[in-house]
């Protein structure tokens, strides 16, 4: 299928799918589901000769919520038949030009400043734990991390943030500094 891995929020958006075995003059319509946990948006093809046309157009697409989404594609018929076409896993990613904020940062970074946050505000605490007894007298006990475990955290999202720097220079054509060179002598 031809549909797109990546959806750019806001932006004018086509493809066109041929399915011989769901034809528009045998009354076959191809529609889609574009869903996760907080966001659900449906639209449908238009018929294009023997194929399936999708367009969705500036509008449709400006309401948008970035995020990973699950495109489940399925056919329709006139007499009511619903059949389901494999799922995708795709994303939408905001549109920069027609944004008034940005958070470019991943769930790896967001999550390193916090560890790093941690560990700073944590430097000079002794308490590693916290007990509290409520009106009912049943006792509540929160244990925080470790500074040896808050260390480990760090260095392992670290690491995943490093990995997708690397990613995002493969992508650009950049070299990502990588290399490990070796001699012999």
């Amino acid at each position: 299928m031809n549909e797109p891995k990546v959806f750019l929020a806001g932006d004018k958006i086509e493809w066109t799918e041929s399915l011989s075995d769901y034809l528009p003059s045998a009354g076959w319509t191809l529609k889609y589901i574009l869903i996760n946990s907080l966001n659900r948006y449906p639209f449908n093809s238009i018929a294009d000769g023997e194929s399936h046309k999708v367009t969705l157009l500036n509008a449709d697409t400006n309401a948008w919520v970035s995020g990973d989404y699950l495109l489940q594609p399925y056919v329709e018929n006139t007499d009511g038949t619903q059949e389901l076409l494999p799922v995708r896993s795709v994303t939408i990613k905001q549109n920069i030009i027609t944004a008034t904020t940005y958070d470019f940062r991943t769930h790896a970074k967001k999550t390193l400043e916090s560890i790093e946050a941690a560990i700073e505000n944590r430097a000079g605490s002794e308490a590693m734990s916290l007990s509290i007894t409520t009106r009912g007298g049943s006792t509540k006990a929160l244990q925080y991390l470790t500074h040896k475990e808050l260390i480990e955290a760090k260095n392992y999202y670290e690491y995943l943030v490093e990995s997708e720097l690397q990613q995002e220079k493969i992508e650009a054509g950049i070299e990502p500094g990588n290399k490990i060179l070796i001699s012999f002598k």
